[in-house]
């Protein structure tokens, strides 16, 4: 399903995939979802006489609204329609409980018009698993269409195997016949139009579960839409003024901020303690542990009370117990939770599942980065129980040979067979193909462990808790020179992307060592080999860096993992050449995604895409890539700090910036920065001609900070 061909509209659990027209046909991952059920399989406005209904224009006006003009196109017989004589403005609103349409219809014929409307509504009420092809729908009776009586909603119905009872209340504006038909609903419209006249009609449709007939909203149908409209337009404006203000002069950069804030908000969900960012639509609108820990890190310093959110939610969820179904020990962060039938019933281990290996030294990580970024001690003093626990995970569950790396090994036959971040069937393999064999551990996974240990350690020694900080240092160093020895291959001139059961190292040329520069592991004398290797033609297609490099065995430009490009992977690297002073690397491998983000829709960054050689021609999509996606629409805000050298500490109350940008980025300008307690008011600006005689396109920048008491 191409992002060109599809509306993808989103609030809180509810979120809607149409075609451009408006449409919900029948097959794909098209629908109305929520909770992981598909409420609306069907969904085909048109004229009951057969005329066509022609798309002039169709796009989202917000993450949760679009608009679609059509018109006729034209009818013979008896009473011939002119083309292009009616008018239809509809406008859909996703509130966050239901989906609401207001269909405007105006005659500019120079005659009366009769026309029927008819609106054709379908509820299959498969799980969204069952979709994606990941177990068969089980059980589960779907009941006749009913209704309470005149004038009330009528409702689709499932009864589920897990003992849950599914609704769809759809309900409409006056004027309108709905019944049943075939086991769908049918609502019709028979109208008279004089010449200019204008009808409005309202459309209601409301996923529910329980046994209680959903109802009909409080105010009257025919405001449902604006008051939605406002309702969250007024909320959107509460988040983006909770969120740093940003201008940067790089006009792409700033689309794709301004993009990448609205997204991120459209991905929000609140499980219970707070704003949490599912992973993507359509297939990824659920929790995810590394996705949203990703998303949550990249927009620190801009939106902290994302990364709050996100860190109380994994707290909430930790594993307490081992279970081999859900791959679940003690301490462990979750990979994804499902709420569906599928889940409730035990058929797939998404209750919540915890197969990924990664998730858990990241959030350690994150707790501890979060609260030195925001100096916020209350929610680390909450989540401490948490992190400790995580920690314990990562010395006692997560090493499983003793060697003092972290590996994974699947135990659930419904699980995923890797679990890193790169976690489809065929991501982990020896330099001549062939799939390595478990406990698998990953090059980026020991750097994550690195991170957490060596930021948790640095917080705890400034919170006055030496002892534990001198435990985890320590920890950290052993782990750094082990990574050196073990992971770190002569011949490649490159860092292995994994050791396998049998403790050999795959050497495969991948995008994963460089996360190693992101969380400072890479010892000063490995780091040219290192930016060699990112940097040449084979890792870096000038779009970004590629997961797998050009001419490894298993190297397919479009494939998920081996060979594609993913923004926020780039973004991580890039994050880390400038932290080791290479910001002139860093600052192309930016460049190159502003470059690729100019032929995607919609200004923004999708989840990936192929991995083609720039000189071959524009970015190619990835068919199924998810759009919008967290950690995608989160990059750009890594990006900004990366080229800027932000640095933010909240204990302290101080706010940094480096003193060199890339010539191209121009001004930068953001309000509303959280430091602490304070907020503070950040002007970077050039000073100079680009730098003589280096010829690494960088400028001396001069920073004016202000600090503001909130």
């Amino acid at each position: 399903m191409g992002e060109a061909a599809r509306l993808v509209l989103k609030e809180q659990d509810v979120f809607v995939v149409m075609t451009r027209s408006g449409e919900i046909p029948e097959g794909g991952a098209f629908g109305l979802y929520a909770r992981d059920t598909r409420f609306v399989s069907t969904y085909r406005l048109e004229l009951e006489d057969g005329e066509a209904l022609t798309v002039l224009d169709a796009g989202p006006v917000a993450p949760y609204a679009a608009r679609i003009f059509m018109t006729n196109a034209g009818s013979g017989g008896p009473r011939p329609r002119p083309a292009h004589s009616v008018a239809v403005e509809r406008t859909l609103v996703v509130t966050g409980e239901a989906l609401v349409e207001r269909i405007r219809l105006t005659n500019y014929g120079h005659e009366p018009l009769a026309l029927t409307l008819r609106l054709r509504v379908g509820a299959d009420f498969r799980d969204i698993m069952a979709i994606r092809g990941m177990a068969p729908r089980e059980g589960g009776r779907l009941q006749a269409p009913q209704t309470a009586g005149p004038g009330a909603a009528w409702w689709l119905a499932y009864q589920g195997e897990d003992g849950v009872h599914r609704r769809l209340a759809v309900a409409c504006s006056a004027g309108c016949q709905l019944q049943p038909a075939e086991g769908r609903l049918e609502a019709r419209w028979t109208l008279a139009l004089g010449s200019g006249e204008r009808r409005e009609l309202t459309v209601w449709l409301a996923p529910r579960e329980g046994e209680t007939a959903p109802p009909l909203p409080a105010e009257p149908l025919e405001r449902a839409v604006d008051r939605a409209l406002e309702r969250l337009s007024a909320a959107y404006r509460e988040w983006m003024e909770r969120t740093a203000a940003i201008r940067v002069a790089e006009p792409r950069l700033h689309r794709l901020l301004q993009r990448g804030a609205e997204d991120l908000r459209a991905l929000v969900s609140d499980f219970g303690d707070g704003p949490f960012p599912v992973a993507g639509i359509p297939w990824f609108a659920a929790p995810f542990g590394r996705d949203s820990l990703w998303a949550a890190y990249f927009v620190l310093p801009f939106a902290p009370a994302l990364a709050r959110g996100v860190l109380r939610t994994l707290a909430r969820h930790q594993a307490a117990a081992m279970d081999d179904w859900t791959d679940a020990e003690p301490g462990k962060i979750l990979h994804e939770v499902r709420f569906g039938e599928l889940a409730r019933l035990g058929l797939i281990p998404h209750r919540p599942y915890y197969g990924t290996v990664d998730a858990t030294p990241l959030f350690v990580a994150l707790a501890a980065d979060y609260t030195r970024t925001t100096g916020d001690r209350e929610t680390f003093e909450a989540i401490e129980g948490a992190v400790l626990r995580a920690v314990e995970w990562m010395e006692r569950y997560g090493d499983l040979d003793g060697d003092g790396f972290l590996e994974y090994r699947r135990r659930s036959w419904g699980g995923l067979d890797n679990q890193g971040w790169k976690d489809s069937w065929d991501s982990t393999w020896h330099a001549d193909g062939t799939l390595a064999q478990p406990p698998i551990a990953p090059v980026e996974v020991q750097v994550y462990a690195y991170r957490a240990y060596r930021s948790l350690s640095e917080l705890l020694l400034r919170l006055g808790r030496p002892e534990r900080a001198e435990a985890l240092a320590s920890r950290a160093e052993a782990l750094a020179d082990r990574f050196d020895r073990l992971f770190w291959l002569e011949a490649l001139g490159y860092y292995a992307h994994a050791l396998d059961g049998a403790r050999r190292p795959l050497a495969v040329v991948t995008s994963n060592p460089g996360h190693g520069l992101w969380a400072g592991i890479v010892p000063p004398h490995r780091l040219a080999a290192v930016v060699r290797r990112l940097m040449a033609p084979e890792l870096f297609s000038g779009y970004g860096v590629r997961t797998v490099a050009m001419g490894q065995a298993r190297y397919n430009p479009m494939s998920y993992h081996n060979g594609s490009v993913w923004p926020h992977d780039t973004a991580i690297v890039a994050a880390g050449l400038a932290r080791y002073g290479r910001l002139a690397e860093a600052a192309r491998l930016l460049r190159g995604l502003l470059d690729a983000a100019d032929h995607f829709e919609g200004a923004r960054l999708p989840e990936l895409f192929c991995g083609f050689d720039r000189a071959d021609g524009p970015p190619v999509p990835y068919p199924t890539a998810c759009s919008p996606q967290a950690w995608a629409a989160a990059a750009p805000f890594l990006m900004l700090a990366t080229l800027i050298g932000l640095e933010v500490d909240g204990l302290s109350g101080e706010l940094r910036v480096g003193d060199r940008i890339p010539a191209w980025l121009g001004e930068v300008e953001v309000d509303r920065l959280a430091v602490g307690g304070a907020t503070a008011r950040l002007r970077l600006r050039p000073s100079a001609r680009p730098d003589g005689g280096g010829g690494d396109g960088l400028m001396a920048a001069t920073a004016h900070i202000e600090h503001q008491a909130r």
